[in-house]
């Protein structure tokens, strides 16, 4: 790093534009800070001779893991004016805190004079109070005037919380994060009005209660967009809410984060009325109780209607009665989607509830996720879903993973009334670009499809892990005229037993631009028989040790003798190549 003090401002000005980041304060603020050096002492030395531009980007955020790097820190604010830069501080101590604990307190109020637009202390502790403390008697001497960030007990193991509660109103023009504890009673409403600029304020209980208590702090904290609250219900009869007082509305919150042992139907609809504008949501639920009481398919369609407005959301184990008849009546009547995946895990039947995960793509709003644990038997077919009916033209993707095993699929019996076929999808959603189907049996295609002109899928059609019938795919190409990528990965063929080692693709009114055969056959040597329509012409390609030569078909007969070969037989109307990948062999024909 200190060969950087010989690159010229110009060099480093285009480095630090890339360093940069605006300092976002999350639900969990700790991860937000970006270290620029693992070397304070270093950068000490080397920044004398760099640009001012060097010095503000690599004391703005400082992270501090040893008491030499504090006392080469605290002695560099001493002896010069780096400390009018220093925004924020996250201290990492390594050794014990009773071993430092005292000198950290000294170096802390060196900080406090010399770090003039501080605005963020952080530390790893288990122990605050005498850092707020501290903090509440270097406010009063006319220091920390910025300070906005300032760290509380978040798991409730320090019982002593009212110093937090005067520190933080010490701190009441500044402070954007507010931590109210159930046992802090110094935090009353006369003080709350006096915290303009709290933008996140986290509710931390130490016994169960209901939202009475959130209730009343929460009407004096207009300023506040984003909470969290802690529910400490352990038992599955401790209700959160006291459905006797009324609920207060905060429109004016965007984001909220939940943490709970247990649902109900009261947790929801006490969400559902309080916050109706939000922009982001999280609930976790900490435990997973399979014998918890489920809510019933109204209250949870209803449920998942609202979820279905917020941009942003993760919301996991929602206990359900049926799931399938949760998904039918789910819509989103207000909001269209692109992109839709549903996965499906069975858990053993005398555990319980049925549970539902929902939640949009971190980098794809347009993307919903739903995953269903189910206690029942599930229909090993593709399932039945209001929201993809709701979506209609909007939709573009869709991904489902019916969670079922390979060799369990074999002895299935599939029924068509408990599912759509897969001509049931194209026919509701001709305009998909990719379709991914994953742990299925595809047996029937389905006569449900009654279309003018016949389907191109521009992206990917992509089966998975899946038990496919021959006829299914023909049925399949009658219907589509063209896919980009056509994937078979893993999957398994109803009529491999009469037909060992031989993997046949019929899919004769087709065109590809790639065919992919993903297979874990334990083979180094493969053959090809390409059958083009569009020419009528068969040619025959031999693959062995990532070499490819053209081949006949009476080479191919002369091989059936080695059993450790594995032959695909692609009939289609035309395909620009075609990719078999093995575990010792991954080759691309290109016909």
């Amino acid at each position: 790093m200190s060969s950087w003090s010989f690159l010229p401002q110009d060099i480093l000005e285009i480095i630090f534009q890339y360093l940069e980041q605006d300092f976002h304060i999350s639900i969990h603020p700790t991860k937000s800070i970006k270290v620029q050096s693992n070397d304070t002492f270093q950068c000490q030395l080397t920044c004398k001779n760099w640009t001012s531009l060097a010095q503000r980007k690599i004391y703005k955020r400082v992270i501090l893991k040893s008491i030499q790097q504090l006392k080469s820190f605290t002695h560099t604010l001493q002896n010069n004016s780096m400390g009018s830069l220093v925004e924020h501080i996250y201290l990492q101590p390594e050794k014990k805190e009773t071993e430092i604990r005292e000198a950290l307190l000294i170096y802390i109020q060196i900080m406090a004079t010399f770090c003039t637009f501080l605005k963020t202390l952080y530390m790893d502790s288990s122990d605050f109070q005498d850092i707020w403390k501290l903090i509440r008697d270097e406010r009063s001497k006319g220091n920390f005037t910025r300070l906005q960030f300032i760290p509380f007990v978040k798991d409730q193991t320090n019982e002593n919380i009212l110093d937090y509660g005067d520190a933080a109103f010490s701190l009441q023009q500044t402070l954007r994060e507010l931590a109210i504890y159930d046992k802090n009673i110094s935090l009353d409403k006369s003080k709350l009005w006096h915290f303009p600029n709290a933008s996140t304020v986290f509710f931390k209980f130490d016994d169960p209660v209901d939202t009475r208590f959130i209730n009343r702090h929460m009407k004096w904290l207009p300023s506040v967009t984003g909470a969290e609250i802690d529910f400490n219900n352990r038992e599955p009869n401790q209700d959160q809410v006291n459905t006797e007082s009324p609920i207060h509305i905060s429109p004016h919150l965007k984001q909220l984060s939940v943490k709970t042992f247990f649902y109900s139907n009261v947790l929801s609809n006490y969400i559902m009325k309080a916050f109706p504008n939000l922009q982001k949501m999280i609930v976790k639920v900490e435990y997973i109780c399979y014998y918890q009481a489920p809510m019933s398919t109204d209250e949870i369609v209803k449920f998942l209607e609202y979820l279905l407005d917020i941009p942003e959301l993760s919301v996991s184990c929602i206990p359900v009665v049926n799931q399938n008849d949760v998904l039918l009546g789910l819509h989103g009547k207000s909001r269209h989607i692109k992109e839709l995946k549903i996965s499906y895990m069975g858990i053993p039947y005398f555990l319980g509830s049925s549970y539902l995960n929902i939640a949009t793509c971190p980098n794809v709003k347009e993307k919903i996720v739903i995953s269903v644990i189910y206690k029942a038997d599930i229909p090993p077919l593709l399932p039945h879903i209001g929201l993809m009916e709701q979506s209609g033209k909007d939709l573009r993707y869709l991904e489902i993973n019916m969670g079922l095993g390979l060799f369990g699929m074999i002895s299935m019996k599939p029924d068509s009334e408990n599912g759509v076929t897969f001509s049931g999808i194209l026919q509701q959603y001709p305009h998909l670009l990719g379709i991914c189907i994953q742990n299925a049996i595809l047996n029937t295609f389905g006569s449900q499809l009654q279309l003018q002109d016949r389907i191109e899928i521009r992206d990917y059609i992509t089966f998975n892990k899946s038990l496919i019938h021959s006829a299914f795919l023909q049925s399949l190409s009658f219907y589509v005229s063209y896919i980009f990528q056509f994937t078979l990965r893993g999957c398994r063929f109803m009529d491999e037993v009469t037909r060992g080692s031989i993997r046949e693709i019929n899919m004769a009114n087709t065109e590809f631009y790639n065919i992919v055969y993903d297979d874990w056959a334990l083979t180094d040597k493969v053959y090809l028989k390409l059958t083009k329509t569009i020419n009528n012409t068969i040619s025959w390609y031999m693959a062995q040790d990532y070499y490819i030569n053209v081949c006949t078909e009476k080479d191919y007969e002369d091989s059936l003798q080695d059993q450790d070969i594995l032959s695909l037989f692609i009939r289609c109307k035309d395909a620009f190549q075609v990719r078999i990948s093995l575990p010792k062999l991954d080759v691309v024909f290109k016909p």
